[in-house]
């Protein structure tokens, strides 16, 4: 409560001047900073208008209310759950998730995080590839009994990624796809309900992830089906295990998919300490390479233009530091590259608001993008004419493990591949079966034990 007095007034009679006094009475520190004044007033030295005790408090706001323009038309709200849930399924309900208000969300539950505490979100555009929630069996909150959500993502033909994919969506895209409904699902079903301060969600692995087929620009509407098979919590974390299954407008398979996540405070993920390294690892990521350093960078040296490779938004490499022919176990090569991390790059103000990290999709495709590297280096593109690249390979299954982050505070990429095995059919294909693994600023936190590219003649 403020009380007013005005002994004067300020009418277009001349000239006058005003004169405005601001005495600082209290400032309170916080998540919602105040301050509280008295004001005073002056015109041509007669005092006017006084203040005691007047109030002004910084509070949060959304990027939604200024991103208007990624709403075609505003829809009507649709709700999904059980009769009285007041959580949205419609496009902006999730976008909501992304960078709205909470509760625009998830209704009255997610009330607490309106104001400054912060909760688990999805990513932004262009990284928000979740159209609309079709059904959910739970109900609200009702985190540990299981239960299926069904979600679209409506495949846009024009969408940027198929730019950078040369027609066909990118691995890391398609993953994307597959894992945004489990974080919505996870917060849907409220896991972290009893969990003090600010919480984050972070993917940690994947297996069993089939792709059954490529998409390209016509795909139209995918569906994800998304069940949470198990959950544990332990030490204020919980961990949150789910099966996605992805179809096309017939019902045909695209791609399966087990994942998990955990629940993490901002301190346990800054505390993280890795994968597990040794001696030989460190050396080996850190051996002089009997090459000169590569330019992956637009512009740069031969293998920037190499067909099926990144140039613009989706490349994750900026130079190939290291490539030894007969490296690796199996000794048919083995390469590493770098990427210089910037705190401004558009991943991290997409995903997410307020806990902007580089997503593990992304990181899964500096792994792919290194192994097509490696495959030019050793020469397995020469005699395949107009090469076109796959990957993930239809039906080959693959697995990943992430126990870290990459954050606008990291410096560094490196990327390790080497070659499992080579499958060559004279002017048609090469399969290569690779490992990889990725440090950020010395500390491992990616590893793919076994995926496979493959290139094949498009003539």
């Amino acid at each position: 409560m403020s009380r007013f007095l005005c002994r004067g007034q300020v009418i277009p009679d001349g000239d006058h001047t005003l004169e405005y006094e601001v005495f600082i009475e209290e400032v309170v520190d916080g998540d919602e900073p105040a301050v509280y004044a008295a004001l005073l007033c002056k015109s041509d030295g007669h005092k006017v208008f006084q203040c005691r005790r007047f109030g002004l408090r910084l509070v949060p706001d959304f990027p939604g209310t200024t991103k208007a323009g990624y709403l075609e038309h505003v829809q009507e709200p649709r709700y999904v759950g059980p009769a009285g849930s007041d959580v949205r399924g419609d496009y902006e309900g999730l976008l909501a998730c992304a960078w709205g208000r909470p509760s625009l969300a998830f209704g009255t539950m997610f009330t607490k995080f309106d104001g400054a505490l912060k909760c688990p979100r999805l990513p932004g555009p262009p990284y928000h590839f979740m159209s609309t929630i079709e059904s959910v069996d739970v109900a609200p909150g009702s985190a540990g009994e299981g239960g299926t959500v069904v979600s679209t993502f409506e495949v846009d033909p024009g969408a940027w990624y198929f730019e950078e994919g040369h027609g066909h969506m990118p691995f890391a895209v398609l993953v994307e796809a597959l894992l945004q409904p489990c974080g919505w699902f996870a917060s849907y079903l409220n896991f972290f309900a009893d969990t003090p301060g600010d919480v984050a969600f972070r993917n940690l692995a994947g297996e069993d992830c089939v792709l059954h087929r490529p998409i390209d620009r016509e795909i139209g509407t995918l569906t994800l089906t998304t069940t949470l098979t198990r959950f544990a919590k332990a030490a204020g974390t919980s961990i949150v295990f789910f099966e996605v299954a992805c179809t096309d407008a017939d019902g045909a398979p695209v791609m399966n998919l087990v994942t998990d996540f955990g629940f993490f405070s901002p301190k346990i993920l800054e505390a993280q300490k890795g994968l597990p390294m040794t001696d030989e690892m460190r050396a080996r990521r850190d051996a002089p390479s009997p090459t000169e350093a590569i330019s992956l960078m637009d512009g740069g040296g031969p293998l920037a233009h190499l067909p099926g490779m990144a140039s613009g938004t989706m490349r994750m490499i900026d130079d190939l530091t290291g490539y030894w022919p007969d490296g690796g176990e199996a000794g048919l090569g083995r390469v590493r590259t770098f990427q210089r991390i910037h705190p401004d790059n558009w991943y991290f103000k997409a995903h997410f608001y307020e806990d902007p990290v580089q997503p593990g999709s992304l990181g899964l495709e500096a792994l792919v993008q290194s192994a097509r590297a490696l495959v030019a280096l050793n020469g397995w593109l020469d005699d395949v004419e107009d090469p076109v690249w796959e990957y993930p390979i239809v039906d080959f299954p693959l697995a990943w493990k992430y126990r870290g982050q990459v954050v606008p505070t990291n410096s560094e990429v490196v990327t390790e591949v080497e070659v499992l095995g080579v499958n060559v059919v004279d002017g048609e294909s090469v399969t290569v079966t690779v490992y990889g693994t990725q440090w950020v600023d010395g500390l491992r936190i990616y590893e793919v034990p076994s995926f496979a590219v493959r290139v094949r003649s498009g003539g």
